[in-house]
Parts: structure tokens; sequence; C-alpha cells
């Protein structure tokens, strides 16, 4: 496999990641909301705490990538976004599941931007580039 399609597959799985995780959390709330012994505000906190961040702020992600770089933006919201899913792991209250989720949220809002403005400029050509683009989409949509 080449270094691009390299690059376009790891970009799909860091999009992935950011999609994924407002469905896992979704599909395991009933589970969460038992072990940690929380109410339907608490629950509601939990889902909102990662959307609400990741909708406010998706635009400045992708200005702060046209700024500084959006590789570098890329890996920074990739790297938050692990430490902060290992913060949500081992949360022992929701107070500190809903802060590692709205962490969560800071990564994501980085991370997701930058993949497709990372894929435009790997891929310059417009055939290959809506070939690159369309794969990403239907990742997206899985």
């Amino acid at each position: 496999m080449n270094p691009r399609n390299l690059l376009l597959v790891a970009m799909c799985v860091g999009m992935f990641l950011v999609q994924l995780d407002v469905t896992v959390v979704n599909v395991a709330l009933p589970r969460i909301a038992d072990d940690l012994g929380t109410t339907i505000e608490g629950q509601q906190w939990i889902v909102a705490g990662y959307t609400v961040v990741l909708a406010s702020l998706l635009l400045a992600g992708g200005t702060t990538g046209d700024r500084y770089g959006h590789k570098r933006v890329v890996l920074t919201g990739l790297t938050t976004f692990g430490v902060a899913s290992v913060l949500c792991g081992a949360a022992p209250n929701v107070g500190i599941l809903v802060a590692g989720r709205a962490l969560q949220g800071v990564g994501a809002a980085l991370l997701l931007p930058g993949t497709l403005a990372v894929i435009t400029r790997a891929f310059p050509g417009q055939a290959e580039q809506a070939h690159a683009v369309g794969i990403w989409a239907g990742v997206s949509a899985l």
C-alpha cells in the first residue's frame, strides 16, 4: 500500500472514532447509569458533554488547522481524544465522566475537520481527490 493510501486509512480511522463515540455511549448508557448510579439527567449530561462541545468547537477546529497546520492539529486532536477516552474509562463518578466526555469533544473538534483537509491536500488531482473524499464519506456513513 502506498503512503497516500495509508494516510487515507489513518484519516478515515480518526474520523470513524469521532463518529463511533456518539453511538457507543448511547448503546452503553444503561450500563453506565447502573455502574455509576446516575439519573436520567446525568445520562443526558454524559451524552451532551461530548456532542455539544464537538458541535460548538468544530468550526474553530478547522480554523485552528488552517492557522497551525492540519497535520499538527489532527495529531493534537487524536492525542486529546485518546487521553480523554482513558479518563472516561477510569471515571469513578458521573462528574469525571462528563468532564472526560467534554474533553473528548475538544479532541474530536480538532480531529474531524483536519481529516478532510489532510485528505484533500494529499490527493491533489481532481479525480483522485473525489475518490478519496468518497471513501472518507463512506466510512463516515458506516
